[in-house]
């Protein structure tokens, strides 16, 4: 047998991850996943160690992934296949993506959303991840996409296709047997007494969920706009991540609700009372759009009653410690990198940020993809920012700076700082480079993908 077994390229979306609609006993369509899609599910899963779950939980993941316009790509085992072995051709190479919008800072872009990657370890060293990126993101630059983004599990893989960490997540524990409380400068500075708290099922608020994601994220930089099938696992109107195609009714929920309507939403789980010294709780999703409704829902879930400690993930820069009388009671247990991008159109990035101060600049920008390398000159006047792309050599007395595009996507969301002391970005202008990315708002994403 050949050890360069050929393969077959496919595409898998939209309709193509169900069957032919067909009815139950009262009429009601009953979704059911295609064999195709079963068998595509499943390798995705077991790439990753992760069970794939029983027919009807696949059938719902069929649905959630067509609803969110995920498309599937990848390689699969060309016949002939041993007799003894099954017939069907079994994916060797997955990419999927879909479309969602990231904000930049100034403006919201759309995004190009890649998951799901994976290659056999029986098809390694055969160039098949490099040729699934390079086409995926070739694919959505065409499609006109700025941006394209992803989450990791390794961290040393993506870099050299151009992605850059743009956000990052500290998982805070905070100790609730140190009598632990907000100070009250800080609930009477952002005037938490004009709304209440109301607790609620979660699972019936995927609705108000979207509406409060919306809001953040026009006004959260390094934030992504959360699918709705995302949003119902979050809240938990199913439970696919617990392996249950029924709602997760364990879940507690609380909203902080103003005359101006609801500011925030937590999700809260419990890790159950099973030969437990320390009872936890995990605030498992957090939606916010104001300071005021930050602070006034957590006042409420810091006081929660049979929990002894809270896991909680926020943005890096410990706000919550800060605001607490005993900062303290609030450890951060570990740190992530969590949104990872990819510049598909750099003049169009570069318009979407906020800028520390006015200044000009060339950035040589080296692509070793070759999607966007070139020489950019950036302007920004009275914070608003103009870029364009330059062919000649001159600068006509602009300094310029040289950095890869990875780094520049780092940049672009989390200023240079970093990257320029370990030499990662050089060049005459570094240090107007430096403070014209100066960022003032720690980009944050509130979930994977």
């Amino acid at each position: 047998m050949s050890l360069s077994r050929p393969l077959t390229p496919f595409t898998l979306a939209g309709d193509d991850f169900i069957e032919p609609s067909s009815h139950d006993a009262d009429g009601a369509e009953k979704i059911k996943a295609s064999e195709a899609y079963r068998h595509l599910h499943q390798q995705v899963e077991l790439g990753f160690y992760v069970d794939p779950g029983s027919a009807d939980l696949i059938d719902i993941w069929a649905r959630q992934n067509r609803d969110m316009g995920l498309e599937f790509r990848g390689f699969r085992e060309a016949e002939p296949r041993p007799d003894f072995l099954p017939r069907w051709q079994r994916p060797v190479g997955t990419i999927g993506g879909l479309p969602s919008t990231l904000n930049v800072g100034s403006k919201i872009l759309p995004a190009w959303l890649i998951t799901a990657v994976g290659v056999a370890p029986t098809h390694r060293r055969r160039g098949i991840l490099r040729r699934m990126i390079t086409e995926e993101l070739t694919r959505a630059q065409e499609q006109g996409y700025p941006l394209a983004a992803l989450t990791v599990s390794e961290g040393g893989i993506y870099e050299r296709f151009g992605f850059g960490v743009s956000t990052y997540q500290v998982t805070q524990t905070i100790d609730r047997r140190r009598g632990i409380q907000l100070r009250p400068e800080v609930l009477e500075a952002l005037n938490t007494t004009v709304g209440q708290v109301y607790e609620v099922n979660p699972t019936e608020l995927v609705d108000l969920a979207d509406r409060l994601d919306r809001q953040s994220h026009e006004v959260t930089p390094g934030s992504i706009r959360r699918p709705r099938p995302i949003q119902e696992n979050m809240l938990g109107a199913v439970n696919l991540w617990g392996g249950s195609s029924e709602a997760h009714r364990e879940l507690k929920g609380y909203v902080y609700i103003t005359e101006d309507g609801p500011e925030a939403l937590a999700v809260i789980s419990h890790k159950g009372w099973e030969n437990v010294e320390v009872s936890t709780g995990v605030i498992r999703d957090l939606q916010f759009f104001t300071r005021r409704g930050f602070a006034g829902l957590m006042d409420t879930v810091l006081n929660l009653d049979l929990v002894d400690e809270l896991k909680y993930r926020e943005v890096p820069g410990r706000a919550l410690a800060t605001a607490m009388i005993d900062p303290r009671a609030v450890k951060s247990t570990s740190e992530s990198d969590l949104v990872w991008t990819r510049l598909l159109d750099v003049v169009a990035a570069l318009e979407s940020r906020d800028y520390g101060q006015d200044g000009s600049l060339v950035l040589d920008v080296e692509d070793a993809m070759g999607l966007v390398d070139g020489l950019y000159r950036l302007d920004v006047s009275n914070g608003s920012a103009r870029a364009e792309r330059i062919d000649a050599p001159q600068h006509d007395g602009v300094d310029a700076v040289t950095l890869d595009v990875a780094h520049l996507a780092t940049a672009l969301f989390r200023g240079g700082g970093a990257l320029a002391e370990v030499g990662l970005i050089n060049g005459p202008a570094t240090e107007q480079f430096l403070r014209m990315f100066a960022v003032v708002k720690e980009p944050f994403c509130n979930f994977g993908f």
